[in-house]
């Protein structure tokens, strides 16, 4: 870590100006960029992390917020993904869908993702998943919902120059985000000619 995350993390480029940004929606994207970006979804066994005290007071430590709102937010995201994990898995793929159909597909979870944990660009996003879908016509290759949004937001994370300095998304994070296995990110990454900072070869 470069610096006091107090002082990095704050909200990033958005539609929205951070006037239009509640006290509390800033803790809330202060604490999940801070979970994302320095610390782990999972523990040694690659389960799902719970709120502990260490984690809480790490949190409070490096943020703005203060250890209850820590807890309670971190308690409420972990909540909010396990219901997402389903939502994702109940998709119906279908190749009978048009092309603007998957794309809506596809935004509708986005915006879902950036609900629950607002750690990207939501615009920015959008429209980096309207050019990955076009990748993914030419190169006849459609992978799950879960794996374009994962590439979507590694993308998008990658080229915000607001986080250069201050630290990515953890490549793990963002996949436990969207559970996504490492073999279907990376799969689909070197298929588009994805490099590592988020560019096309």
């Amino acid at each position: 870590m470069v610096q006091n995350t107090k002082e990095v993390i704050i909200l990033p480029n958005s539609t929205s100006g951070p006037s239009s940004f509640s006290s509390d929606s800033m803790v809330r994207s202060v604490v999940l960029n801070y979970l994302f970006r320095f610390d782990s979804l999972t523990d040694n066994t690659d389960r799902l992390v719970v709120a502990n005290p260490f984690l809480v007071n790490r949190i409070a430590k490096e943020t703005i917020a203060s250890e209850e709102e820590a807890l309670s937010l971190v308690e409420r995201f972990l909540e909010e993904l396990e219901v997402y994990w389903d939502r994702l898995r109940s998709i119906k793929r279908s190749r009978a869908h048009k092309r603007d159909d998957l794309y809506k597909i596809s935004c509708k979870y986005l915006h879902q993702a950036h609900e629950i944990a607002p750690i990207f660009d939501l615009q920015r996003a959008e429209e980096n998943l309207k050019i990955l879908q076009t990748l993914f016509s030419k190169e006849f290759f459609w992978p799950k919902v879960s794996i374009q949004l994962t590439l979507v937001v590694f993308v998008t994370d990658r080229n915000d120059s607001h986080w250069k300095n201050i630290g990515s998304i953890l490549q793990k994070n963002l996949r436990t985000f969207f559970s996504c296995s490492a073999y279907a990110f990376h799969r689909s990454r070197n298929k588009l000619a994805i490099n590592k900072e988020g560019q096309i070869d």
